[in-house]
């Protein structure tokens, strides 16, 4: 979906081997709950002549991975 965020539901119900309703069900339950981010249509800094390289590095504490997850399963 982040590489094509306009395909229909049969793209990736063919890939994952399910039922393109139940793709569709699972997208529109993620767009209900907040689970998808926008559609919007980005330049890169590539194409503009800025190559782009980040280096992100997290650190936490084991014992409020909990809080950190935010409820994640």
């Amino acid at each position: 979906m982040a590489r094509q965020p306009r395909a229909t539901a049969d793209a990736p119900a063919e890939q994952l081997g399910l039922s393109r309703n139940t793709v569709q069900a699972r997208i529109a339950r993620f767009e209900r709950t907040g689970g998808l981010g926008s559609f919007a249509r980005r330049i890169t800094p590539r194409s503009l002549g800025h190559p782009l390289t980040a280096f992100v590095t997290a650190t936490m504490d084991q014992r409020q991975l909990a809080d950190v997850a935010g409820g994640w399963p």
